[in-house]
């Protein structure tokens, strides 16, 4: 088989590609014919005119079944399954052209082409299969088949001493200390049909967090694992599968991600997934505040801080989800297993008594639109059912036994939970890269906070800005944020009476609350686009009334992270 002379630099041929290609390709007196380009056609184009590739109108899904293409329409392969190669326009003078030539049957083939003549092609070989497109929708980029990657963050943290005239068993310690946390992520992706995808991230993460990761509502470092003893090896943290249908008309087109491979994507879609992931790689979702490595570091602002989502001492669970997605609409739903106990390793297989349920509305209002991008408002509210101890009833306990209150004497299977999140994100320039957030949650406090951290009421508002408008470094970033987080009454009460949470417990309370300012300056090492990247982050943060005590505080946490994608 002779390949045409201007295949993509970067293709790298190998036997699997070479058996893609013969599958899909004949030659015929030194020209290249392909299935898509030997159908036939109602209105087929003459040689000195043929139709442009890519044209609004294809669907490549009704090529592979064998229809004809609409009128005025040229074929292309990249709606073929596994066929690894598509036409693109090329330049006049391009080398290794080919153009479009009736083949006496009403069906094309692709001969070389001159150097003069117009409206030729190249041929370009991906690894990438074909998605049907959305009926009438049109994508440039190929569908990403398979893909592997990864990332790995170091983060190193240390506090100064600070006023504590007392301490409990659980709280924030005032001393020198320094403490580095290191997680590694393999991320992989495989398209198993035109509709379903399969994702599988082996993870690892180690170290600790300052004073063991205890004594904050907000706490420092997001990737803190929060059960010291538990085993730091290899882990899965994710395995699930996603299926995408198409409703509509037209596709985006997606990069790849964590959890997401590269490609056309429908605009109007219906997706599904089932397997084990962290609620909030679909929930809480938000493009400013939503990486503890790469963004803000604290817990409160990665996440919002009074959605105790369901989640394993390691941030992920198994369950459902499933979302409907417009243009400038979309409404998810989620049913995912608590764990056994607060903070535990362990999901609980009682699905009817333990399970976290989560209903989300997201909107993009035509009057937050800007250059940058559309605002976008999300609406999220969850009803939580687990093995949960009440407050109240825990307080009343400890008084007729005349002992300090105790949340796990008064656990109940199928105790239950609720709460609320109002959030926005709004790109202001620079591509979207300069933009605000803003998170509002809420919780009922009845019950013990269960799975992400002890808080009943939050408020966070913050901002990034390019690196463009400050150092004239576009991919650097400046954050910056602002934090209040509340505590119920009968949660107050509790502390105050010298009960202990799951990470909560300065023996005693004087109430206040707990108050932060985070910002930090990320450093990008890697050029723009490079296949590896690295970045240096600067952080600091400042804790008023550190666990919600007045008596205690003010902390300051300064940090450096490393991080490496690739």
């Amino acid at each position: 088989m002779i390949f045409p002379e201007n295949i993509h630099r970067k293709t790298v041929v190998t036997r699997p590609l070479i058996r893609a290609l013969l599958a899909g390709c004949t030659i015929a007196g030194g020209a290249l014919a392909t299935p898509a380009l030997a159908q036939r056609s109602a209105a087929p184009p003459t040689p000195s005119a043929p139709p442009s590739v890519g044209q609004a109108g294809t669907d490549p899904g009704k090529q592979e079944r064998g229809a004809s293409p609409p009128p005025g329409t040229a074929p292309t392969a990249s709606g073929l399954a596994g066929a690894g190669y598509s036409l693109v326009p090329a330049s006049p003078g391009d080398m290794g052209a080919y153009k479009l030539v009736p083949d006496g049957a009403g069906g094309y083939r692709l001969v070389p082409a001159a150097p003069r003549d117009a409206h030729t092609y190249r041929v370009i070989v991906t690894p990438a299969v074909g998605i049907p497109a959305a009926s009438g929708g049109a994508s440039s980029a190929p569908a990403q088949a398979f893909y592997v990657g990864g990332q790995t963050s170091l983060i190193v943290q240390h506090v100064f001493p600070f006023h504590s005239p007392y301490q409990g068993a659980q709280s924030f310690l005032s001393r020198n200390e320094t403490e580095a946390t290191n997680t590694g992520t393999i991320y992989v992706g495989d398209r198993l049909g035109p509709r379903l995808e399969a994702y599988v991230d082996p993870e690892y993460s180690k170290g600790h967090g300052l004073s063991t990761g205890y004594g904050l509502g907000g706490f420092t470092n997001g990737d803190v694992v929060r059960t010291p003893t538990l085993d730091q090896n290899l882990y899965l943290a994710r395995y699930f599968l996603r299926y995408v249908v198409p409703l509509g008309r037209g596709n985006e087109d997606v990069p790849q991600g964590e959890t997401q491979l590269a490609g056309p994507r429908p605009t109007r879609r219906v997706a599904v997934w089932g397997g084990k992931m962290a609620v909030s790689d679909i929930f809480d979702v938000n493009r400013y505040a939503n990486s503890t490595r790469t963004q803000f570091l604290n817990w409160g602002l990665i996440n919002c801080a009074a959605y105790d989502y369901a989640a394993d001492t390691r941030g992920y669970t198994q369950g459902v989800a499933a979302e409907y997605v417009l243009p400038d609409f979309a409404i998810r739903a989620g049913v995912f297993q608590m764990p056994k106990i607060a903070n535990y390793i362990q999901l609980s297989s009682d699905y009817k008594n333990n399970n976290g349920q989560q209903v989300e509305l997201e909107a993009h209002p035509r009057f937050l639109v800007t250059k940058a991008g559309p605002g976008i408002v999300r609406l999220l509210g969850y009803h939580n059912k687990a093995h949960m101890g009440d407050y109240r009833a825990s307080l009343a306990l400890a008084q007729k036994n005349g002992t300090p209150p105790d949340i796990t004497a008064t656990e109940i299977v199928g105790n239950s939970k609720y709460g609320a999140v109002l959030s926005f994100e709004q790109p202001l320039s620079d591509g979207g890269n300069t933009g605000l957030f803003g998170r509002l949650g809420y919780n009922d406090g009845r019950t013990e906070d269960f799975a992400y951290t002890e808080c009943d009421r939050t408020g966070s508002l913050g901002a990034q800005v390019s690196g463009a408008r400050l150092t004239r470094r576009p991919d650097d970033v400046l954050g910056v944020a602002l934090e209040q987080n509340d505590l119920s009454s009968a949660h107050k009460d509790y502390l105050a009476a010298g009960g202990y949470g799951f990470l909560l417990g300065d023996g005693r309370l004087h109430y206040g609350s707990e108050r932060l300012l985070e910002t930090y300056y990320s450093y990008q090492l890697s050029r723009h686009g490079a296949a590896t990247t690295a970045s240096v982050t600067a952080d600091y943060q400042f804790i008023h009334n550190p666990g919600y005590n007045q008596d205690r505080g003010a902390v300051s946490v300064p940090s450096l992270r490393v991080h490496l994608e690739f």
